[in-house]
Formats: structure tokens, sequence, C-alpha cells
């Protein structure tokens, strides 16, 4: 598992830290379909947040922020699907609208955001200001 955080260069151990966080909430209690549900229901979110905020601070090169960024935005889409309120479909809106290769006919990401919501603009978030 470390030589794969090898993705996240100098943010690397807080990456490996995520997933050690991870793997002691998932320890094999529920299947697999349920799985997403489960580690947001039992994870501590505020220090995974943390983690991935130290994690980009600590990235050294455009390609390493932006693989913080796709990590945490799996685990963001993962928490965002557990509430029903305004503000978590807005930003699922902002996920699909700008990340959706899917419904937007771009293989650029490669990924679906399953959601009806779609954003006009892309906020002032750092989180969302992918570089090239």
């Amino acid at each position: 598992m470390r030589k794969v955080c090898g993705l996240f260069g100098n943010g690397a151990n807080e990456v490996f830290q995520i997933l050690q966080e991870y793997e002691k909430v998932l320890k094999g209690q529920v299947p697999i379909n349920e799985t997403a549900v489960f580690l947001a229901k039992n994870i501590d979110a505020q220090k995974i947040y943390a983690l991935f905020e130290s994690a980009l601070e600590k990235a050294e090169s455009s390609l390493v922020r932006n693989n913080t960024r796709l990590m945490r935005m799996a685990f963001r889409y993962t928490m965002l699907l557990q509430e029903d309120t305004q503000t978590a479909k807005t930003e699922l809106g902002v996920m699909a609208s700008y990340f959706d290769s899917f419904h937007n006919k771009d293989s650029a990401f490669g990924i679906a955001i399953v959601t009806d919501q779609r954003a006009e603009e892309l906020p002032e978030d750092t989180w969302y200001k992918f570089e090239m």
C-alpha cells in the first residue's frame, strides 16, 4: 500500500494514514455493496479531511495535487451521498457538471457521478480546481 501512495508525492504518508483509517473501519463486517454507507457512518470524517488538507499542502506538483484532489473527491462523494441536504446536492451537481465523463461525453476523468443535479459554474474551491 505504501508504494501505491507514491502517487501522492510528499503527501504519501497522509494518504497512507487515510487508507489505514479506512481499513480500521472496514474489517469485513458488511458485504462489499454496503461498505460505502458503513464507512460514511463510522469513519472520523474530520480526521480524513484534515489528512487530505495536509497531503494537498505538501504536494509538490500539479500531477500530485490533482491525484490528491481525485482521491479526496471519491471520499467526499461517498460522504455526500449519505446526506439529504441542498448543500450536498449542490456539491454533487458540481462534481457531475465538471467531472462526470459519462453525462458530459468526455472521457477525461472516466468517472460517472450519479445525480440529476448540475452546477452553472465551478465554485472557488481548491478541491475542484484541477491544474493542467
